[in-house]
């Protein structure tokens, strides 16, 4: 599917303020209510009367689902990743840049794995590297004594960018550098009194190379083989993965017809429970 739907589909968000609660959690709409916004959904798109040419909406995407899994299977494939064993007729997709991350996105990924299984769909972690890669310093807090840990100086490591281009282009330009980054924090951290697990998580990420040289390819798929294997935390999480790459061939929609379906897609995105945002195919 090419092109963008034109329009604008009004989203109103109520002000959202992180929990000061350890181990609380922000989610809009509320976790518990998502499974009466996922029923009415699938009812609104399955009675929909949005056509291309003679194939009905409801009809395109039971068409598509197995095609994206389809793909992101042999995605798993081609990285020597094992698949995981998972069949639904319906997907819940959420996605991240391929990044270092941050416990929110440990989250969302675990809430789509817990969610898909709960509302019989199959989980579906879309890898955004059409998103731009601004930089690849990464910003260390440095405790300037250890006994004074309020004391926090912020460390800009360095690193090599050429350029502002999207993590589907973005290469690792220099392997020595890309391969000390846990000796170099090391140096930094040794009074922070635990063990980061940068050294344990940077092996996975170091293992990549032999498979690909995109710095994003090689950040997703050590955080997929966290995720699956409970290494870094004792949770575990097994969902497809596909990049934002692949699901642009797999969704690719012919010129003829294209308009007016997206008028109807649009007018139905704006009836979705809770409104969806206007999306960009």
């Amino acid at each position: 599917m090419s092109g963008i739907v034109p329009g604008v589909v009004p989203v109103t968000l109520p002000r959202l303020r992180a929990p000061t609660e350890n181990g609380a959690v922000l989610a809009h709409p509320a976790l518990a209510d998502l499974g009466r916004h996922i029923e009415s959904n699938r009812t609104l798109f399955s009675a929909s009367g949005v056509r291309l040419g003679h194939t009905s909406l409801a009809e395109l995407r039971q068409s598509a689902i197995p095609e994206i899994v389809a793909a992101a299977r042999a995605y798993h494939a081609d990285a020597g990743e094992p698949i995981p064993d998972l069949s639904a007729d319906s997907l819940l997709v959420a996605g991240h840049q391929p990044e270092l991350f941050h416990p929110g996105v440990w989250l969302k990924n675990f809430a789509l794995n817990g969610l898909a299984r709960r509302h019989n769909a199959m989980p579906l972690n879309l890898v955004v590297d059409n998103d731009t890669a601004k930089a690849s310093s990464i910003r260390l807090p440095v405790l300037s004594s250890q006994n004074d840990p309020s004391v926090v100086h912020t460390l800009n490591l360095p690193s090599t960018i050429f350029g502002e281009v999207p993590y589907e282009e973005r290469l690792v330009h220099d392997e020595g550098l890309f391969t000390d980054l846990p000796r170099v924090v090391a140096e930094r951290t040794a009074n922070w009194g635990f063990a980061p697990f940068l050294p344990q998580f940077w092996t996975d990420v170091i293992r990549q190379r032999e498979w690909t040289n995109l710095l994003g390819e090689r950040l997703a798929a050590a955080r997929r083989r966290g995720n699956a294997a409970g290494t870094v935390i004792t949770w575990r999480s097994h969902s497809l993965a596909l990049p934002n790459r692949i699901i642009r061939k797999v969704c690719r929609l012919t010129d003829r017809g294209s308009a007016s379906f997206s008028r109807g897609l649009q007018r139905l995105r704006s009836r979705l429970s809770p409104p969806a945002p206007n999306p960009q195919f």
